[in-house]
């Protein structure tokens, strides 16, 4: 609950952060800063919590979907938590890997999957015309990713090709390595994008274990901006 906790409030600062930018003109100024406009925060039944902000005179809609699918979640296999989340984009249920990226290009759709040391996110903003053709989308990314093996190996060999690359570059490696330094055999030394070994070692198959162990609703949230 604490880690869970902890998510939550970085969530909400980037809430913050995003109201800040989207609706400046709308916020009140006062001699102790801004006041964010009210949200409504909710459970669904299968446990994910969501925080929805309306302002409807603003065209458009900010998604943030936050999962405890971190790199601290590895166990070892480093870089699995990165992988994933560039898996949530090989395919789904209903569309392929190029009907996702050829719809969401051209209705002009800003999309990202990461993970960080903590947490994994999906995140998208569109414009509010075209929620009906972006968030079944969006859905199936987040709860039926079918993972392609075709595209995962295509991954897999240009991360490979990074990591390869990265080692000419001392800016590029330098926090990986200050992190094992910092924090030697814990889990916060770890690198977030693996290693050419780890990566190496990294199958289909842990993909598939990692998301169904990690990505689970009654410990993540969604914001709606």
């Amino acid at each position: 609950m604490k880690k869970l906790s902890i998510r939550l409030i970085l969530l909400l600062i980037s809430f913050f952060i995003l109201a800040h930018g989207l609706l400046g003109n709308n916020l009140t100024a006062s001699s102790n800063g801004f006041k964010l406009p009210e949200y409504k925060k909710f459970v669904l039944k299968n446990g994910l919590t969501v925080y929805l902000m309306e302002q409807h005179e603003v065209p458009l809609i900010y998604v943030s979907a936050v999962f405890p699918a971190g790199a601290t979640k590895d166990s070892g296999k480093y870089g699995l938590a990165s992988l994933t989340a560039d898996a949530l984009l090989f395919g789904t249920k209903s569309y392929t890997k190029d009907q996702i990226e050829e719809t969401l290009d051209f209705l002009g759709v800003s999309y990202e999957t990461s993970a960080a040391r903590e947490f994994a996110s999906v995140s998208m903003s569109f414009m509010k015309t075209d929620q009906l053709k972006v968030f079944p989308i969006l859905k199936e990314m987040i709860v039926q990713p079918i993972f392609d093996k075709e595209e995962f190996d295509k991954r897999k060999k240009q991360l490979l090709v990074e990591l390869e690359q990265a080692k000419e570059q001392s800016s590029r490696v330098i926090g990986d390595y200050f992190n094992k330094f910092l924090f030697e055999n814990h889990v916060y030394g770890n690198p977030i994008s693996g290693s050419i070994s780890s990566v190496n070692a990294i199958r289909i198959e842990d993909v598939k274990n990692f998301y169904s162990s990690n990505y689970l609703p009654e410990e993540s949230a969604i914001a709606l901006v």
